[in-house]
């Protein structure tokens, strides 16, 4: 028995072990729990019905969230032991985290740990980190617990719902997608007895979601831990030297907003915070890992930081009653990130001379300024920076670079005295290191990776040439310049340019200390020399030559400056007063190098005599032979040197050469036939340039001859004679100054040859050249025109007008006056006149200039016939007055007749013969009465000719003038927009009418003009063009008499001041059978009537725009579960372009889209679509809830008169259940169940199939649904709860007595279509509903029960027996 005992004992907890691993492994903390004293209390607020959901734990587990259960919104209070429990007390308030379950209103409540709470475990770590956070921003945490604060609690309440309900992503607090959230206006009503506001909850609600998000955004660069935090190498910037790199948060708004806030483990390493980006830098290469800790900014600054002092409170009456929060677990998390750097290097680069012999001590040459750019690329493209050298040729890179990265140089800029080196070189570890323990990169030559670099000098390597030539012949051979000898100083000095100096003038300044070599060279019999061996004078000592290089010696000249003296003068010549002074830089030479070309050095040898010669010419400039001439060496001629005769051509030269730059004397010594002898001392100089007879110096002298007098006298029809201008010219070929008359008409010239040399008389001619000008613009009196060179005459330097040009200026009809009066007199004064002269006398050329002149006739006509008494004004187009004619019986008025004289036919210009004709027109004054003018009414108030000029080049003329009386006339302009911006085509109708409704008649047709046949106009049709205008101005009008008129007339004709009443209508487009369509698009305007005697000008203008027809549109949205607020449509017209999105309100109404065009440009009604897009999503796409079918697009068209509704209803998904009854290894056919809802209303189906049934309805009775094969199939089943009972049992099994419940729900697939198993008769297993693995709880709950109880005997037994043997001991 004892044995079995045990046994059982055993088995009891063994049971009890398995029945716990079955429950979960759940265990409980053996942490001191406080009691306490809860309960909740109603402030005046309730929930909305809205607000019910059902939601999904961490662990899976299904709830339905009622809030409270009922609709009054509980507030709940926890007073720990020792406390009483106050509904008054803030700081007594808690917090529900059970939705799903009801509140007592008091209890006594035990205060558990998170590990011993089980409503606690159900949240997943994100969501109760979620809910320790809005704790601690919350009433009681942030915000004080006091009633100016009390909105906060209901804020608090509300998130904490949210998170757990799965509302709010718990960890960005961003809402998710389907799931409406506990906004306070959605979720709360006040009464008259609530403690705060709806708004004011919304207030606190708001800025604590926006608290919370702030929190849990730490940057999307950071990671959570140090060890899991990611590395950023630090970049280096070569421009700055400065180590930095930039991060930037990609998860909204970054929390980190302060450097003060981010924390790095080494000092050196600056922070700079500038919106969602961070910045770090550092000066210098630390060589090793920082790491960086950063801070929430926000929480810092509120001072949220971690705690731990959270209590979760459960009732101890009421075990299915909601768990109660206070206090506050949150962690603060910060961000980390590690920062590192790159390795990198110094470039360095060392250069050399290629020839020192050349530069070593010469100053013309050195390293220093060389400029080597730095690239990235071989073909030196891509330009990082540059590195200069100093004096020794060292330079380094500023920067330090990356040290895997390749790098090469180029020279850019060579030194002094050096050519550019064109070698690429790159750079290789020269073993060393910088001061900051860098490694060193020399640079080497690309090809072989050793040579550095090396510079060649500039150098001249052609030389010098020395050419002596004669200064006056410039010839160099046969000239006797063999044999001087030339010094040639080298200086390593540099001077600004080349110098000839002379032995009186200032020599450039040149240090003795660098003067290095010294070369003397001797000419060879053709003047020539240059620097090489063969040339070097054997009697002077010279110095070595420099050369180019070892390996190819060419004398060469270094950079520098080269002196160059004549030390020794050829035979028969003197010593050179002239040192030249050769600077040889880098550009000279270089030119040298490229062209081959030495440096020449010409010299010049001037020749110490001259000679002197005369050319003898009378007045004429004819040359006079038989002079006989002498050359004196003194002024007063007393000393003979030479002498001599001209000969026939007036020429000679004296034989003697003469000392150059010496003073010599002519003077006559025997004068020719025919001429007296001249008294008259010539002094003369003779130069080194007329060292040969053929350029002897000349000395030209002249003769007298027997003169006359010539006189000019000029008259005109206009009275102009003075300043005008004659050329005079003889037979001899001479031409005169030109001469000009004074104001009696008249210029003499005096002293004219009267024969030539041979006796003969001289003929004289004289032209008249008119009025002296100048080329280019000229004006007078308003007037401007231009003088044309090639249209003027030129004469001696000036130009004149001339008397006979038909054209000379780009004015037009601009003719000479004179030319323009009579052609044949201005053609004669231009060609000239001809006459000799008489010894002593003064001979008259007489010139007549004629001015045109012009009459004036006028032929009137009128609109009404009267054409007798009709005065018109004569003016010119100046508007000048010339006279008054008037028209006699036959309408004609001449000017002539009037007056007796004519018109000037041109204007009369000062000092110009231009001729501008003038232009006359005649002006209408009208008819003569009570001493004014006046005109009849309708008339045009006066009417103006055209200016008219006479006929051209002289011809006396008539200007004959046609005068019309026109009636007055208008016009209408019509200005056409749209709103659709069609403004071509369309077409109006104007009418004209005699207005007789004021004397009891109607609108009488009149003509508002007559057509070319003399038709009545009455009406006429207007088309606008792309512009959108139309005018009366592009139709040709004529009056009654058939003449052409400007517009339309104001006035009915033949009813003088009576107006005209004109109607213009829109008729729209024209078709395709000549008829008018309005537009269906455009609003219908009215008709417009106006007089046009009114406006300004008679000019009326029409502004008429088209409006185009709009209509309104609004969705309605409807729903089988009556959700409708909240869901996205998009309205598009594909012809339009027009795109909007809208939403809809609580009562399913979009707002009213207004103004929407209802036609296109064609007036086809637009279509408009409309379609469902669902609800917003974080991401800004849409989504449409998943329980619901896809509804067809909407598409409408729209009216003017009523908002077009486009409904849209969502149809609820519905789903399908699988029964399968099992005798647990294989189905079992031949059941037979009924389905009913969850509140036991039988539910009807149709069999659509062996073992498939349809849902038809809700009934009275339900359906006994069959599994014939094992398997039953439900379809189109309405979400909501349901079971099943077995009504038809297998045969041989006993009935199955429970229901089998399950809910079908549209929340995703998995919820939607059902799969229920029964396994014979013994339990009901579920895949996503059901009861689950609560039967074997129960099972070991009360197994473990039965085992305490036998083991409690046990030892009580065993207590006995144990005392009862000590007894026995002890006795």
């Amino acid at each position: 028995m004892k044995l079995i005992k045990k046994m059982l004992s055993v088995f009891l907890c063994l049971t009890v072990i398995i029945g716990s691993l079955s429950v979960g492994l759940f265990s409980v903390s053996a942490a001191t729990v406080t009691k306490g004293t809860r309960g909740a209390d109603g402030k005046g607020f309730k929930y909305k019905k809205t607000a019910e959901y059902t939601y999904t734990d961490a662990n899976g587990k299904k709830h339905s969230q009622h809030y409270e259960g009922w609709e009054n919104f509980k507030v709940h209070f926890f007073a720990a032991s020792g406390k009483t429990l106050n509904f008054s007390d803030y700081t007594q308030r808690a917090y529900c985290i059970e939705p799903d379950k009801a509140s007592e209103l008091t209890s006594s409540a035990t205060v558990k740990s998170t590990s011993q709470s089980a409503a606690w475990k159900q949240l997943s770590s994100a969501q109760q980190n979620a809910v320790n956070l809005i704790l601690s921003w919350g009433f009681g945490g942030f915000e004080s617990p006091s009633k100016n604060k009390v909105h906060y609690y209901y804020a608090t309440q509300l998130l904490i719902f949210e998170i757990v309900a799965g509302k709010r992503n718990a960890s960005t607090f961003d809402a998710v997608s389907g799931k409406p959230l506990l906004t306070p206006a959605h979720t709360m009503t006040e009464t008259s007895s609530a403690e705060t506001t709806v708004a004011n909850v919304t207030t606190a609600y708001d800025n604590m979601v926006s608290w919370c998000k702030r929190s849990v955004r730490n940057p999307s660069y950071t990671a959570s831990s140090l060890s899991s935090a990611k590395s950023y190498q630090m970049s280096y910037n070569q421009s700055n030297g400065q180590y930095s790199i930039t991060l930037t948060d990609k998860n909204g708004t970054a929390s980190v907003t302060k450097a003060s806030d981010v924390i790095v483990s080494n000092s050196n390493v600056k922070v700079s915070v500038s919106g969602n980006k961070i910045t770090f830098t550092c000066s210098k290469n630390l060589g090793t890992t920082v790491n960086v800790t950063m801070k929430n900014s926000f929480l810092k600054e509120h001072g949220i930081k971690s705690k731990n002092s959270l209590y979760l409170i459960t009732s101890n009456d009421f075990a299915s009653y909601q768990t109660f929060a206070q206090g506050s677990n949150y962690a603060v998390k910060d961000g980390y990130v590690k920062l590192t750097f790159p390795d990198v290097v110094k470039l360095q680069l060392q250069k050399s001379s290629s020839n020192t012999e050349l530069t070593a001590g010469n100053g013309c040459y050195s390293l220093s300024g060389a400029e080597y750019g730095i690239y990235t690329d071989k073909a030196c493209t891509q330009k990082i920076g540059s590195i200069t050298t100093n004096a020794s040729g060292y330079g380094s890179y500023s920067k330090y670079v990356d040290s895997t990265a390749s790098y090469y140089a180029k020279e850019t800029k060579a030194p002094k005295g050096y050519e550019l080196d064109k070698t690429v070189y790159t750079f290789v570890s020269s073993g060393k290191k910088d001061s900051n323990g860098y490694a060193i990169f020399k640079a080497v030559r690309l090809s072989d990776k050793k040579t550095e670099p090396q510079d060649n000098p500039v150098n001249d390597p052609v030389g010098i040439v020395l050419q002596k030539k004669n200064a006056i012949t410039g010839e160099t051979t046969s000239q006797g310049l063999g044999g001087a000898v030339f010094s040639i100083e080298y200086y390593a000095q540099e001077i600004d340019k080349d110098y000839d100096v002379k032995a009186d003038e200032t020599a450039p300044a040149l240090d003795s200390k660098n003067l290095k070599r010294t070369w003397y060279i001797q000419t060879d019999e053709d003047g020539y020399c240059d620097l090489n061996k063969k040339y070097l004078a054997s009697e002077y000592s010279s110095d070595d030559f420099y050369y180019t290089s070892a390996e190819n010696p060419v004398p060469a000249i270094p950079i520098g400056t080269v002196v160059i003296r004549e030390v020794k003068a050829p035979d028969g010549y003197s010593l050179s007063n002239v040192v030249f002074y050769r600077v040889i830089n880098e550009e000279i030479a270089g030119i040298a190098q490229d062209t081959n070309t030495p440096i020449n050095v010409p010299i010049d040898e001037m020749p110490a005599k001259a000679y002197i010669g005369i050319h003898k010419l009378n007045r004429s400039g004819i040359g006079v032979g038989g002079a006989v001439y002498g050359l004196y060496s003194d002024s007063a001629c007393a000393s003979l040197y030479d002498k001599l005769t001209t000969n026939a051509d007036g020429k000679g030269t004296f034989a003697k050469s003469v000392d150059v730059s010496k003073t010599y004397y002519i003077k006559e010594i025997t004068a020719p036939t025919g001429y007296e002898l001249d008294d008259t001392v010539y002094p003369v100089i003779a130069n080194e340039e007329n060292s040969t007879v053929e350029t002897a110096v000349i000395q030209t002298i002249y003769e007298d001859a027997i003169k006359a007098d010539l006189k000019i006298k000029k008259s005109s029809t206009d009275g102009i004679v003075s300043n005008l201008w004659f050329a005079i010219s003889d037979s001899l070929g001479n031409e005169y100054n030109a001469v000009s008359t004074d104001k009696n008409g008249e210029a003499t010239v005096k002293g004219l040859r009267v024969y030539d040399d041979k006796g003969n008389k001289i003929t004289y001619t004289v032209k008249e050249l008119g009025f002296k000008t100048t080329l280019g613009s000229h004006s007078y009196g308003g007037y401007t025109w231009t003088i044309k060179k090639e249209n003027a005459i030129s004469y001696k330097g000036s130009y004149y007008e001339g008397v006979s040009n038909a054209v000379f200026s780009n004015c037009e009809n601009a003719y000479s006056r004179y030319y323009y009066g009579k052609s044949s007199e201005a053609k004669s004064n231009a060609n000239g006149k001809s006459l000799t002269l008489d010894e002593s006398k003064t001979v008259t050329f007489s010139f007549q200039n004629t001015v045109p002149e012009t009459d004036l006739t006028v032929k009137k006509s009128s609109y009404n016939g009267k054409v007798s008494g009709v005065w018109f004004e004569v003016q010119d187009e100046n508007g000048k007055y010339y006279g008054s004619i008037v028209t006699d019986s036959s309408g004609t008025a001449n000017y002539y007749s009037r007056y007796g004289e004519k018109l000037k036919s041109c204007l009369t210009v000062p000092n110009s013969a231009i001729c501008i004709p003038i232009k006359y027109k005649v002006v209408e004054k009208g008819f003569l009465g009570g001493g004014s003018y006046y005109f009849p009414e309708n008339y045009l108030e006066k009417a103006e000719s055209e200016c008219k000029t006479a006929n051209k080049y002289g011809t006396t003329s008539t200007l004959n003038y046609s005068m019309y009386n026109a009636p007055a006339t208008g016009r209408i302009n019509i200005n056409k927009t749209s709103e659709d911006g069609v403004i071509e085509g369309l077409s109006f109708k104007l009418e004209s009418f005699d207005d007789e409704r004021e004397y009891g008649d109607n609108l009488i047709p009149t003509p508002m003009a007559y057509d070319e046949d003399g038709n009545e106009i009455t009406s006429l049709i207007l088309t606008t063009d792309a512009n959108g205008k139309a005018s009366t101005n592009n139709e040709q009008f004529y009056d009654v008499n058939g003449n052409k008129i400007d517009g339309i007339l104001p006035y009915v004709f033949n009813q003088n001041g009576f107006q005209i009443t004109y109607r213009l209508t829109e008729i729209g487009i024209k078709q395709s059978d000549g008829t008018y369509k309005f537009p269906s698009r455009y609003e219908l305007k009215d008709a417009v009537e106006f007089t046009i005697y009114d406006t300004d000008e008679y000019n009326y203008t029409y502004d008429c725009a088209n409006t185009v027809k709009t209509g309104s549109l609004q969705v309605q949205k409807t729903s089988e579960d009556d959700v409708v607020d909240g869901l996205y449509f998009e309205i598009s017209c594909a012809e339009t372009g027009f795109n909007e999105k809208v939403s809809t309100d609580l009562e399913g109404l979009s707002p009213e889209i207004s103004d929407l065009p209802i036609y296109n440009s064609n007036d086809e009604l637009l279509k408009y679509k409309v379609s469902e897009l669902g609800v917003l999503n974080d991401d800004g796409t849409y989504s449409l809830p998943y329980k619901y079918n896809k509804p067809r697009s909407v598409t409408v068209t729209l009216d003017t008169d009523t908002v077009t509704f486009a409904s849209i209803k969502n149809t609820v998904k519905t789903g399908s259940v699988k029964l399968t009854k099992t005798d647990g290894t294989k189905a079992l056919g031949g059941s037979g169940w009924q389905l009913y809802k969850s509140d036991d209303t039988p539910v009807r189906c149709i069999q659509n199939g062996t073992g498939s049934y349809m849902y038809l309805s809700e009934s009275e009775s339900a359906t006994d649904c069959m599994a014939t094969n094992g398997t039953l199939l439900i379809r189109k089943l309405p979400v909501g709860d349901y079971y099943f009972v077995e009504s038809v049992t297998p045969s041989g099994y006993m009935p199955y007595g429970k229901k089998v419940e399950f809910t079908i729900s549209a929340d995703n697939e998995n919820t939607l279509n059902m799969s229920l198993t029964v396994a014979d008769n013994k339990s009901v297993l579920s895949q996503t509903g059901g009861g689950g693995i609560a039967p074997f709880y129960f099972v070991a709950v009360a197994l473990g029960a039965m085992a305490i109880i036998f083991i409690y005997d046990y030892h009580k037994q065993g207590s006995k027996k144990y005392k009862k043997s000590r007894k026995e001991n002890q006795k």
